[in-house]
């Protein structure tokens, strides 16, 4: 049995409870396994990087002039361990410092996108809106860093930098339960499903799908799986929402054309509380038969090779 090489950090604990927007349960097992395709970053991630250190000088300003005291911040870079469960890991952004370099809270950063600015809200709102993900992230942090240093409390505060020019900053205030719910579910995913190695329920996100593909990357022989009665009732329920899904794709689309012939020649149609248009649009393509043609050396030099599994379900045809 394969043994997790990885362990339950902040991000993690967020996606085994279910919380996290871009990991299922499913790819957190993966992660923990290191079975998960790496991930190198992005533009986003990239920009995170480069804006911490700005968004945290502005936060340490703020933090002066709410505890009216010299505070400082210790920057942190290595994964640090929990005391008593091996598994607990995390590595918060910054510890927030008293003026006798005691540890008084910790300080979470983030960047995020002008599309993701709807899921923050605003630090004077009587409750304001925080991604749960990252509610998740800090209360890890908060209990992981008060069990090093034998505190009792930490105050937890996240800085986000929004679209580049919307700085704000939140001091989280969580009930007990929050954390010890979080360390239930991610002791129990861990005694159930990393211990065993067994995957967690599978649901019908992308993100599982990819997992299931790192996690069975191929077929290792020939062999056929026996069926039962519970993978029976399954795949007749897949047949009858296939055929479901057919018949409401050719209502939509009768739909979507009779509202064409409606528009005709303007631009579209102003409803009570809904409007249609129908314009046009036009995007690049390449004709990929005539390069490889007429320049098969460019084709060879930046084609590359994705290997996957595909599921297929053939019925047999009724007598």
């Amino acid at each position: 049995m394969a043994k997790p090489v990885n362990s339950i950090s902040g991000t993690v604990c967020a996606a085994i409870a279910g919380h996290h927007r871009y990991m299922t349960p499913v790819q957190a097992h993966n992660h923990l396994f290191d079975r998960a395709e790496p991930f190198h970053g992005n533009e986003y991630t990239r920009w995170g990087i480069i804006l911490e250190q700005p968004v945290a000088d502005v936060a340490l300003k703020d933090l002066r002039k709410h505890y009216n005291k010299d505070v400082g911040l210790v920057h942190i870079t290595e994964r640090l361990q929990h005391p008593d469960v091996p598994w607990y890991t995390g590595t918060p952004d910054r510890l927030i410092t008293n003026e006798d370099d005691e540890i008084i809270g910790v300080l979470e950063i983030k960047t995020a996108g002008s599309r993701s600015a709807s899921r923050w809200g605003q630090p004077d709102d009587e409750d304001p809106l925080i991604p749960t993900e990252y509610l998740c992230q800090v209360e890890w942090y908060r209990h992981l860093i008060q069990a090093l240093h034998k505190k009792d409390h930490l105050d937890l505060w996240i800085a986000v930098l929004i679209a580049g020019q919307d700085y704000r900053i939140f001091k989280v205030e969580s009930p007990p339960e929050f954390h010890a719910n979080l360390f239930k579910m991610c002791q129990e995913f861990w005694a159930a499903y990393v211990l065993t190695d067994t995957l967690p329920d599978i649901d019908g996100s992308k993100g599982t799908t990819r997992a299931l593909s790192e996690y069975f990357p191929e077929a290792k022989g020939e062999n056929m799986v026996s069926s039962n009665v519970a993978l029976e009732e399954m795949v007749a329920k897949r047949r009858a929402i296939k055929e479901n899904i057919k018949e409401l794709d050719l209502v939509l689309k009768t739909i979507n054309n009779r509202l064409r012939d409606a528009i005709g020649d303007n631009l579209g149609i102003a409803g009570s509380n809904w409007t249609a248009k129908w314009s046009p649009s036009s995007r690049p393509k390449v004709d990929t038969k005539a390069l490889m043609a007429a320049h098969p050396e460019i084709v060879k030099k930046f084609e590359s090779k994705t290997t996957f599994r595909t599921l297929r379900v053939h019925y047999k045809k009724e007598a």
